[in-house]
């Protein structure tokens, strides 16, 4: 049987973010896209295997339809 996969807890999140915002080691531009992929990982539930598929198409259609995904943390929160 697998095991279902947990999302990470915000206080996590920040600490990921943290860590890359202020690593010195890294480069500025992927500083931005680690931050900005961990951004959209954590704010729409999405996997990370989920990502190369996504397309400028998908976001436009579901800017256009009003959707609103929210990740299964928040869904469980409120149960």
């Amino acid at each position: 049987m697998k095991k279902l996969k947990k999302s990470i807890q915000e206080k996590e999140f920040k600490t990921l973010m943290n860590f890359t915002q202020n690593n010195p080691t890294m480069r500025e531009n992927t500083k931005q896209n680690l931050t900005r992929l961990f951004t959209l990982l954590y704010y729409t539930g999405m996997r990370i295997n989920e990502v190369p598929t996504l397309t400028i198409k998908d976001i436009q259609e579901g800017i256009g339809k009003g959707e609103q995904h929210t990740s299964k943390r928040k869904n469980e929160a409120s149960c």
